[in-house]
């Protein structure tokens, strides 16, 4: 078992976990935490945005793994916009608020995934 993980099994400070991770540079490993175990997605996505700037590659799995089926999940059309909006779908971030989400993020039976017209 891995300090860090001592450290979250032992103390259940979670945030400090995180920012362990951190300092050793694993902003993946970070965010991970975060969303796992914290379930912040706006502490996650803050985190990301302060490291890596706006379009990081762990941004955007943070909106298309878990934003985006979040916002399919419970029908809310403006976390979609937003999440379209913060990887460059801005023709989709517009259309989400007037249809379905579903037109965008297709469910399936374990995860959420873009439709294929997306990428």
């Amino acid at each position: 078992m891995s300090n860090i993980e001592t450290l979250i099994f032992f103390t259940h400070c979670l945030e400090y976990a995180s920012a362990f991770f951190l300092l050793a540079g694993k902003l993946r490993d970070a965010v991970n935490v975060i969303l796992k175990h914290v379930n912040d997605i706006q502490l996650a996505v803050a985190i990301c945005r302060v490291y890596e700037g706006e379009n990081g590659p762990v941004l955007r799995e943070i909106v298309t793994g878990h934003m985006l089926p979040l916002a399919a999940r419970t029908g809310d059309r403006w976390l979609a916009s937003l999440g379209f909006w913060m990887i460059d779908k801005t023709d989709e971030a517009v259309a989400v608020t007037m249809v379905s989400i579903f037109s965008f993020v297709v469910p399936n039976t374990e995860k959420m995934y873009l439709c294929p017209s997306m990428y």
